[in-house]
C-alpha cells in the first residue's frame, strides 16, 4: 500500500507489474486490475553485475509471469515468443537471467498446457548426412533419439509429416566429449592477466619439466584496464593431475618474504579443492590490480596438461582474461 501510494507514478513497467501481481495474489483484484491497466511492457537494456543481477531481459520474463497471472494472452504470446527468440540464440546470459526467462516460459506453458498438449502427435523422419532416414512416430509431449555415428558436425535436417498437430515443435542437438587438446587462446577483455611461476625464492620457474618433490608457487595478477568498478570476479586455476595445492591456511605457513611488494589478501573468498583453485572478488576502478599466490607441489610422474587460467566477471561477458595452458612434465626424481 506504501508502494502503490507514494511510488505508483515513478514505477517502470516491471515494477507495476510486480506490484499489481502482489495485490492480485492477495485477492485485491480491483486494484491489481487499476495497476495493471498503468503498465505496458517496455523494458530498458541492461545487465547489472551485482546486487540483483538483472537485466532487459530477466525484466521482460518479469512481465510475461505477471501477464500469464493475470491471463492476458495477446500480450503474452508475444512476449512469449520475444523471450524464446533470445534463449534459443547464441548470446551469453547470466544465470539470473536465464533462471528467470527458463521460469516465466514455463509458467507460460503450464498455463496454456492444454493449448500445447493436446493430444500430440508428431510423426516424420530425421535426414542424416548420408542420407539415411530415421523415422519417429510419438504421442508424447518430446522424443530423443540418439545418434551414435554418421554425424560428425555436419548438417541433420527434421522433417514433420503434415499430420502433426502440436501447436510450437522444438529442436535440441546435444553432444558431449573430452577434447584430445584443448583448443583455447589467450584473450583480454577489459581485464588483463599475468601468470608467473615461481620456484621458492622468488624466481622464475621452468613448470614444463619438474622433478617429483618440488615445490613451487603460481604467481597471478588481474589488472583492471576497463577503467569501471568491477563486481562478483573469479580467478580459476584448474591444475594437471600430476600437481598437487598445498593448503597453507591449513598448516599456517606465511607467505613467502618476497611476496611483499605484491597485493594480496584482497579477495572475499578462496575455495580450495583437490583440482582447482578459485578466489572470488571485488576490484574497483582505483585499484588497478589485485595479485593472488598459491603453493604447488609435482607429485605424480608422468606428462599431463596444464588446464587455462581463467579470471572474468560472472555476470557478464565483457571482462575476462584468459591465458593458454601448456603440456607438462613431472619426471622421477
Amino acid at each position: 500500500n506504501l508502494l502503490k501510494e507514494n511510488e505508483l507514478k515513478k514505477m517502470n513497467d516491471t515494477e507495476k507489474w510486480l506490484l499489481a501481481g502482489a495485490y492480485k495474489l492477495a485477492g485485491i483484484e480491483q486494484t491489481a486490475k487499476q495497476i495493471s491497466s498503468e503498465a505496458g511492457t517496455k523494458v530498458q537494456d541492461y545487465n547489472e553485475l551485482n546486487e540483483t543481477y538483472g537485466s532487459g531481459l530477466r525484466d521482460k520474463a518479469i512481465i510475461l509471469e505477471m501477464l500469464t497471472l493475470f491471463k492476458s494472452n495477446n500480450q503474452a504470446n508475444d512476449l512469449y515468443n520475444e523471450i524464446l527468440k533470445a534463449l534459443s540464440s547464441d548470446e551469453w546470459y547470466s544465470t539470473q537471467t536465464l533462471g528467470y526467462s527458463l521460469m516465466a516460459v514455463g509458467k507460460y506453458i503450464q498455463a496454456n498446457s492444454q493449448d500445447f498438449n493436446k493430444n500430440p502427435d508428431m510423426s516424420g523422419y530425421i535426414l542424416m548426412p548420408d542420407g539415411k532416414r530415421i523415422g519417429f512416430n510419438t504421442a508424447k509431449v518430446n522424443f530423443n533419439q540418439i545418434i551414435p555415428d554418421g554425424f560428425e558436425g555436419k548438417q541433420i535436417s527434421i522433417h514433420l509429416d503434415k499430420k502433426t498437430n502440436v501447436k510450437n515443435v522444438f529442436i535440441n542437438l546435444e553432444w558431449n566429449g573430452v577434447p584430445i587438446n584443448p583448443n583455447i587462446s589467450d584473450e583480454k577483455k577489459n581485464l588483463s592477466l599475468d601468470v608467473d611461476w615461481l620456484n621458492e625464492d622468488g624466481k622464475t620457474l621452468d613448470i614444463t619439466n619438474l622433478k617429483q618433490g618440488t615445490s613451487f608457487y603460481g604467481h597471478f595478477r588481474i589488472t583492471n584496464i576497463s577503467g569501471l568498478s568491477l563486481s562478483e570476479l573469479a580467478l580459476v586455476q584448474l591444475i594437471p593431475s600430476g600437481w598437487e595445492i598445498e593448503n597453507t591456511r591449513l598448516s599456517n605457513d606465511s607467505a613467502p618474504a618476497w611476496t611483499t611488494s605484491y597485493k594480496l589478501n584482497m579477495e572475499k573468498y578462496t575455495d580450495i579443492r583437490d583440482d582447482r583453485i578459485m578466489w572470488f572478488f571485488d576490484l574497483p576502478s582505483n585499484q588497478k590490480y589485485y595479485d593472488f599466490v598459491v603453493k604447488l607441489n609435482a607429485i605424480t610422474e608422468g606428462k599431463f596438461i596444464l588446464p587455462p587460467t581463467i579470471a572474468e566477471t560472472m555476470y557478464s561477458k565483457n571482462y575476462r582474461a584468459v591465458k593458454t595452458g601448456k603440456n607438462i612434465f613431472v619426471k622421477n626424481k
